[in-house]
């Protein structure tokens, strides 16, 4: 069996096996040997079609079914008792997975949305892609790198900026993956992942988010401070290790949330 160019594979020999299985696309060659002296020989498929068999048969494996050889002999017509199964074997569709952003959600102009996704083929992949549109019809494709030493896996991560696009509050932006194989025999197979729905905030939702925020900032730094007053230092410089874990959590919090303020993901007026 000669699987199909795309795969890049060498052929097989299946032996004298009764089940011949390959990839779909696949040129099978049969080499037979008659026992007995044959005037011809022909296989025979479960459809009717009749191919006659010389040292260069060879057949295209594109439908499952079964077949059976018939030889002309000087007595007459002598059928094979052997069945031969035909099993051509599908290439399957990419599966493609968008895990970042991992739900729909509400942002603001100045928010930086870090976009994740994951791709795997049972052969190869030939494109990748994150594809953002906007309510108006604007997209933007973010191709994902596929390594050439295995190709059957793709990991991407990509930044999106969304002062970028031209979005009102109010209307969507939807991000997916698309993936795409390279069977040229019954594909290309292209397969997009569950959509993820990003919805830009009014004015009024954006103040008042921006409020909600400071205010568990403020509440988060009063909680810290009295946990730092509560955890005092101890003259064992042993327990240095553990004071500092039971205060590490809240304070990452808090600086990740002055880090947000700073950059101005809450609004200017909010930074000023």
């Amino acid at each position: 069996i000669t699987p199909p160019s795309y795969l890049g594979s060498e052929p097989v020999e299946l032996g004298d096996a009764s089940t011949w299985s390959g990839p779909r696309g696949s040129v099978l060659a049969l080499r037979v040997s008659a026992l007995i002296a044959v005037r011809s020989l022909e296989l025979v498929f479960q459809d009717g079609r009749r191919l006659p068999v010389t040292e260069e048969t060879r057949f295209l494996m594109s439908d499952r079914g079964q077949a059976h050889f018939v030889a002309r002999t000087d007595e007459g017509m002598l059928e094979d008792a052997t069945t031969y199964w035909i099993e051509p074997v599908e290439d399957r569709p990419p599966l493609v997975r968008l895990t970042e952003p991992s739900a729909d959600m509400t942002v603001d102009p100045l928010d930086f949305i870090i976009l994740a996704a994951e791709a795997t083929d049972d052969v190869g992949l030939v494109r990748v892609e994150f594809v953002i549109t906007t309510e108006g019809g604007e997209e933007q494709r973010l191709p994902i790198v596929i390594d050439p030493s295995d190709p059957r896996t793709a990991v991407g991560v990509a930044p999106l900026t969304l002062a970028d696009f031209e979005v009102d509050p109010g209307e969507p932006i939807v991000i997916l993956v698309e993936a795409e194989d390279g069977d040229n025999v019954s594909g290309p197979h292209i397969t997009r992942s569950a959509p993820r729905t990003l919805v830009m905030r009014s004015e009024d939702e954006a103040s008042d988010h921006a409020i909600e925020t400071l205010e568990a900032m403020r509440e988060g730094a009063l909680d810290l401070l009295a946990d730092r007053i509560e955890v005092p230092v101890e003259p064992d410089l042993s327990r240095d290790e553990e004071r500092f874990a039971s205060l590490a959590e809240k304070a990452e919090a808090l600086i990740n949330a002055l880090s947000d303020v700073s950059r101005g993901a809450l609004g200017e007026s909010v930074r000023t």
